[in-house]
């Protein structure tokens, strides 16, 4: 099986985070339609459901929390690795 998009293991990180198309829409400056067909590919790609609805909230399904549980520990490994990056390449005269 081939990887699906990364990007959409990030819109899906934010909507899991956030409980909401439209606050990762705003987190990630794109349209909550966008948002939506991002995580409808990611479904299909791995042909599992990872949201339900719940009133007028998003909740994860066992599914959605399992994958969210490893997509965010991968994005704050990844987060950090950045800040290590951009500490290390300051100038060495600049304020930190």
């Amino acid at each position: 099986m081939a990887l699906p998009p990364l990007h959409s293991f990030k819109v899906f990180e934010s909507v899991a985070r956030l409980g909401s198309l439209a606050a990762a829409a705003l987190e990630l400056h794109v349209t909550i339609g966008a948002v939506s067909q991002q995580l409808k590919a990611l479904q299909s790609s791995l042909n599992v459901e990872l949201f339900m609805k719940q009133g007028r909230q998003l909740a994860l399904t066992p599914s959605g929390r399992l994958l969210h549980s490893r997509i965010a520990a991968a994005m704050r490994e990844i987060n950090d690795a950045v800040s290590e990056l951009q500490i290390g390449n300051r100038p060495a005269n600049s304020p930190s």
